[in-house]
């Protein structure tokens, strides 16, 4: 999602073990959509539903839409062959009822939107244990030619709206020509925790806003 202020917001999807609904407030939003990142096949091995060649899209508003919000719905599935996900914008206000309401925008459908930019960009979000009881370790792969190219290594800006978040670390990955980033989150007895983390440099963010639900297993 590109917000009005020009915030690039990317969330991993999930396959919650309850329905999952997330709103995304927003004025004059600039675009968002569906996007499939992982393009190797080696991470699929399948030779059927071919997952790495799935199209991305993206919905561009050619006017602006005013105030509303991007609702994002993660159902439970247990089979692949459910869609399990949907996306969509919605008004801040019920719509009137009467006269007309117009809303103009344009779909892009491909491999890769929206169009790239210069600020990094997450390629790759893992999520494992720890040797510390009730402790998650999160891994987050970046490449962009803000982080290919710097002389010293961002800082990372991770925060949580529950739980306590500790030793976060960025080191190049010059396997990628970029940067991974970890971070541990102690979610003690929070059954939820929305997460959200950006790589700056002075106080100029230089790519995404990664945004995470987790939620207890």
């Amino acid at each position: 999602m590109v917000s009005g202020s020009g915030e690039r917001l990317w969330r991993p999807l999930n396959n919650p073990k309850t329905l999952q609904v997330s709103a995304f407030m927003d004025k004059a939003t600039k675009g968002f959509g569906l996007w499939q990142r992982d393009r190797s096949f080696h991470n699929f091995e399948d030779l059927e539903a071919r997952y790495e060649r799935r199209p991305s899209v993206w919905v561009e508003p050619t006017a602006s839409w005013a105030d509303g919000f991007v609702e994002l719905i993660e159902i439970p599935a247990d089979d692949e062959i459910h869609d399990n996900v949907v996306a969509y914008w919605k008004p801040a206000k019920d719509l009137a009822a009467g006269g007309p309401h117009v809303f103009t925008y344009k779909l892009f459908w491909g491999e890769d939107v929206p169009p790239a930019w210069s600020g990094a960009r997450v390629i790759k979000t893992s999520i494992g244990g720890t040797k510390k009881p009730n402790t998650v370790l999160f891994v987050l792969d970046l490449t962009g030619s803000s982080v290919k190219d710097a002389r010293d290594l961002p800082v990372a800006e991770v925060t949580g709206g529950a739980g306590q978040i500790s030793n976060v670390v960025v080191q190049r990955n010059f396997e990628i020509s970029g940067v991974r980033v970890t971070f541990e989150l102690a979610p003690a007895d929070a059954e939820l925790v929305e997460l959200r983390f950006v790589l700056k440099s002075g106080e100029q963010a230089v790519s995404e806003t990664w945004l995470y639900r987790w939620t207890k297993p």
